[in-house]
């Protein structure tokens, strides 16, 4: 079972995870907590940094008001070239994927490639792509995006402006609303309700 949750950062999206993965756990359900993929292929800043003279350093600080408005999105060459390498990744994850399937295990990710749709940093990537490497990417049981005030989410973790938030929000909303498996949870409530709600879903199929 994959399960995909999505949302602008400071949503929750990585405690509601980690919640799952426990709930899940008490009921004898073996889970994979993945942060964004799975980590087969090396992170590319891995490869380039031992060839570049200044070598790129992580300055992000979580938490840190506006920390995740700092940096200017990626040029359209910079994200095409990431969003293909991290989409390889996500094929050769199908043979994990396929192993944890006949366990019965339940895979969770707090992101997933849908990031690349609308986050700020790949802003200039062409969506048009994506779709195009979507079919190296393996699809989710489930995918659900905690929604919540963007002033809340602001007040809560400042690394994005309140006017980020809900761009991100709106093109989550855009993105995902063909898809049936896809489900919308109002998370003003806290962790723990998001996360029965979600429960909930999940028990009902």
């Amino acid at each position: 079972m994959l399960i995909v949750i999505l949302g602008p950062d400071g949503c929750g999206k990585t405690t509601i995870a980690d919640g799952l993965c426990e709930i899940l756990s008490k009921r004898n359900i073996s889970t994979h907590h993945l942060a964004m993929n799975f980590e087969i292929l090396p992170k590319l800043r891995d490869i380039v940094n031992p060839f570049i003279k200044n070598k790129i350093v992580d300055t992000h600080i979580e938490g840190e008001l506006n920390v995740g408005m700092k940096d200017k999105p990626n040029s359209q060459m910079k994200g095409v070239v990431l969003a293909t390498w991290y989409a390889m990744d996500y094929f050769l994850g199908r043979f994990k994927l396929y192993s944890w399937n006949r366990n019965n295990d339940a895979v969770i990710f707090a992101r997933f490639f849908y990031d690349y749709y609308f986050q700020r940093g790949h802003i200039n990537t062409p969506h048009w792509y994506l779709d195009i490497l979507q079919v190296l990417v393996p699809k989710p049981d489930f995918i659900f995006t905690i929604t919540r005030d963007a002033q809340s989410i602001f007040d809560l973790k400042p690394e994005l402006s309140v006017t980020e938030i809900q761009r991100q929000q709106y093109e989550i909303g855009k993105l995902l609303k063909s898809k049936k498996y896809a489900y919308t949870i109002d998370g003003k409530m806290g962790v723990d309700d998001t996360m029965q709600k979600i429960i909930k879903i999940l028990d009902n199929k």
